[in-house]
């Protein structure tokens, strides 16, 4: 809801807010420590908080959309609606890199 607002409101401050608040970043974070430790029902409750904390983010967004009047023609709406080379050169990188960071022998080499 806070993003949504500082994208309506063409404000990247409160935008970087909403990320900084992150609430989904709990069910995330129960996620990982369920597959550490093994805990398929903390998994499961995860997902389901997950998907529910989605649906509700996406419902707020419909409203608020459907509420608030807005221009579509704002300079952040606008650079959020569009990737370019670079965008899509530092995702491909992302993935390299996790892939080879995901690998035995890489934490091999940064546990020793």
């Amino acid at each position: 809801m806070v993003a949504a607002l500082g994208m309506i409101e063409d404000n990247v401050a409160v935008i970087i807010g909403a990320m900084v608040i992150a609430p989904l970043l709990g069910p995330v974070l129960a996620s990982i420590l369920g597959v550490s430790l093994g805990q398929r029902s903390l998994i499961i409750e995860s997902i389901k908080t997950s998907a529910a904390g989605v649906a509700l983010a996406i419902s707020l967004g419909i409203v608020l959309g459907l509420i608030i009047p807005f221009d579509i023609q704002t300079a952040e709406l606008a650079s959020r609606g569009s990737a370019g080379f670079e965008d899509i050169a530092m995702a491909l990188a992302a993935g390299i890199a996790l892939h080879y960071l995901s690998q035995p022998v890489c934490h091999q080499f940064w546990l020793a």
